[in-house]
This record gives structure tokens, sequence and C-alpha cells, in this order.
């Protein structure tokens, strides 16, 4: 499911003022009959009826911690909502640039429950993106859709490109079904990453994510949200040829990738258990390289030229939790440990945990 910002809404809004002009004027000289099927297809024509377009996540908040998603400070009239929506089901939320062919970010909630194979049969495009058809993603097939791709990026744009697909939201952080993975496999949850640094520090990255958050924050009753995102290169684009020997700047390659990580112990089981949540965000940049430099950050100071909060602030019994951060030092001791071993390509700084 799309949801877009605010021109589209004004854009909405002028449709249904002419759709309601044209109903007084036809209806002045036509039968009620034909007035109604004349309204009814010329609104149609413009779009007003069923386009499930909104200008926020509200439709899949359950994939933000506390339901809310980062405050951007300055959002683009470029960008859009999805819930990323698979065979009927919302599996997690993605804020897209059209502009640049890439995710802003993509957030869910961690699900800690089952391993499964990796699946790259599929690969999936957003119809709402090209048209005005359902919620679903639809499967990529580039004999019928080489025609969707002005606002999105396609299977067409990454074959021969030289980068890899690099999901944002990661098949391993998705493991309950074949649904749950193949979800991941839409290009709206894709930029394109350098083969060495996908398959040698990030990936190093995401599954100590995963086997330290299953070790540190698996309290019965507790929640893991993460958030991945990408920043934007200035200069760097998959280009394609399109006849008379130009080229066209298709989809941005971004400079770095990053992570935010919540363990959320505000509705543990135990009550013992609940101050011990923790929270962190790292990036890496997307070079070619296997062994990239990974720097720590706490959220709450995190990107601060892009995002004023990504991870909501808490209060319960008059104390408040800032940026999901329950325990400083639990953080800490857990930065620590990843970089004492995780092994692999990563890079860190003498002290990762400087700035916390």
């Amino acid at each position: 499911m799309l949801l877009t910002v605010t021109r589209l809404k004004h854009a909405t809004i002028a449709c249904h003022l002419y759709c309601h002009i044209t109903k007084k004027i036809v209806s002045r000289y036509w039968n009620k009959e034909m007035s109604f099927k004349i309204f009814f297809v010329f609104c149609l024509y413009l779009g007003v009826t069923e386009t499930k377009v909104f200008k926020n996540f509200n439709k899949c908040r359950h994939f933000f911690y506390k339901g809310q998603s980062p405050s951007f400070l300055n959002l683009s009239g470029d960008i859009v909502y999805i819930c990323q929506q698979y065979n009927n089901k919302f599996f997690y939320a993605t804020l897209y640039d059209t502009k640049n062919r890439i995710p802003v970010y993509s957030a869910l909630e961690l699900d800690l429950r089952f391993n499964g194979k990796r699946l790259d049969d599929k690969f999936f495009i957003e119809p709402m993106l090209a048209t005005n058809g359902g919620g679903n993603m639809i499967e990529f097939d580039s004999s019928k859709h080489s025609t969707y791709g002005k606002k999105q990026a396609l299977g067409t744009d990454y074959s021969n490109s030289g980068y890899d697909r690099g999901h944002l939201n990661p098949q391993m952080f998705n493991t309950l079904d074949d649904d749950t993975r193949y979800a991941t496999n839409t290009f709206t949850n894709i930029a394109p990453q350098y083969e060495p640094f996908n398959l040698g520090t990030w990936q190093d990255m995401e599954k100590k994510l995963l086997s330290t958050t299953k070790a540190e924050c698996n309290f019965p009753g507790a929640r893991r949200y993460v958030i991945v995102g990408v920043q934007p290169s200035s200069n760097r684009y998959i280009e394609r040829d399109i006849g008379n020997q130009q080229d066209v700047k298709r989809v941005n390659v971004p400079k770095f990738y990053w992570t935010a990580i919540c363990c959320d112990t505000s509705t543990a089981t135990d009550t013992d258990d609940r101050e011990k949540g923790w929270s962190f965000a790292y990036k890496a940049d997307n070079i070619y390289d296997r062994a990239v430099t990974v720097t720590f950050d706490p959220v709450d100071k995190f990107l601060p030229n892009q995002y004023s909060k990504i991870f909501a602030d808490y209060t319960s019994n008059g104390k408040t939790v800032v940026g999901c951060q329950f325990s400083r030092d639990d953080a800490v001791r857990i930065i620590t440990h990843i970089k004492q071993t995780i092994g692999g390509f990563p890079i860190f700084e003498p002290n990762p945990t400087s700035r916390f």
C-alpha cells in the first residue's frame, strides 16, 4: 500500500472539486442516469476512486517503536510512504524517495522465532507507484513492467549495473515463513550496494546484530524494533542508455548505509526486566571494499542533520526514556562485546562508545 505526501492530497482535492462541478453541469442538461454514468467514468479517469493514498504510516505504525515513525527534518515532495504488502498482509514499512528511486529507510519489528533459507527467485515492484492498482506488491516482469519505472527502480536497472541489490530490511531479519522473506525482495526496499561491502562488513554486521539481539533482548514480552536506512550520494547513479547517446541517471547509489536498533523492554512480562532495554545506531560507507569502518552513536544523537528523532521518547511513572535508551550501560557493554567478538571484516574505532 502506497502512502503519499501533501501534493497528492492537493491533487486529490482538486479532482474531487472538478468532478463535483462536472456533475453539476452534466446533471443540468442530461437525465440523472446518464449524469451519474459520466460523473463516475470521469472521476475514475482522474483516479479519485479507491486510490488508497495517504500521507503517513497509520496503516502500519506497529512496525515502529511506540507507534511513532522517525521525525524527518526536511522531507521533500518526492517522498512516499509504503506499508509493504504481500499476499494481503503488511510486513514492514518503507519511506521511499521516488526521485532517487531508493528507500530512505525501512522499519520492522524483529522476529527471533525461526530461521529459514534465502529466497532469490522472485523480486517485486510497487504497482501504486505506476498505477492506481491494488495494494499488494507484484512480481517484476521485464516484458510487462518496463513502463513502471518512472518513480521506482526496476530489475532491469540492476542487471549488469555492477551493484548488488542491497536490501535495507534483509531476509535474515524476516524468518517466520516464506512470505516474510519474499516481502523483502521489493525494489522499494533495495538500494545499489557495492558487492564487497555487501558481502563483507555489512553482512557481518547484520549477522552479529541478529545474534546479539537474540542473546541480549530475549526477555519475555520484550519487543525489538529495527530501522535500516541509506544516505543518498551527490553524484553516483546507476545510469541507463536511452538511445541517441544519452544516459539517464536512474538509481542513486547511497553514500552510506545505517541501522538503528531498539530493545524495548517497557512491555517485558517480568517487571524487573523493564529497565534493561537498550538502543544504538551505526553506519558504514558504501564503498568497494570488504573491510569498512563502522561507527556507533546514541540514537538521539544520530544523523542530527536529517532526523530530530529516530526512536520516540517514552515516559512512565515520571521517568522519561529518550530514544529507547533504557540502560546506557547495557548499550555500551553490548557494543563493546560486538567489537571484541565479531571477527570478519568490520573495522571499529579504538573506542566505539566514546559518544555515549
